[in-house]
């Protein structure tokens, strides 16, 4: 359902029909960048408005590069997690080995 008028509050800021502030969201879309649309964070609320004014241009061309830089970003830091993981299992067998090449040089030594 999309609302055909807006509904502002006391301090000018947009309503949805909960009365709560509206959400301004931003497109990350390639095909559309520049739709801005109000909306609630209160879920299942169904207020939805477009923003009167247009992305500028710059904003057009920078917001999906944004995107890409985000997402380029996700995928190294999975990579990054996965080799924090891969290494910490590591350690941990080395520090096992360490613990048992120990106890075999004490027992050296005990009975050396």
């Amino acid at each position: 359902m999309k609302c055909s008028r807006k509904q502002v509050g006391p301090n000018g800021e947009v309503l949805c029909y909960c009365g709560k502030q509206a959400i301004l969201w931003t497109s990350w879309k390639e095909e559309d960048p520049s739709k801005r649309l109000y909306g609630c964070k209160v879920e299942g609320c169904p207020f939805e408005l477009l923003k009167d004014s247009p992305m500028c241009y710059r904003s057009k061309m920078v917001i999906p590069e944004l995107h890409n830089g985000v997402e380029l970003l996700e995928v190294e830091l999975l990579e990054l997690m996965f080799m924090v993981e891969f290494l910490s299992e590591k350690v941990k067998k080395l520090q096992r080995r360490e613990m048992m090449l120990q106890m075999r040089v004490q027992i050296l030594l005990y009975w050396g």
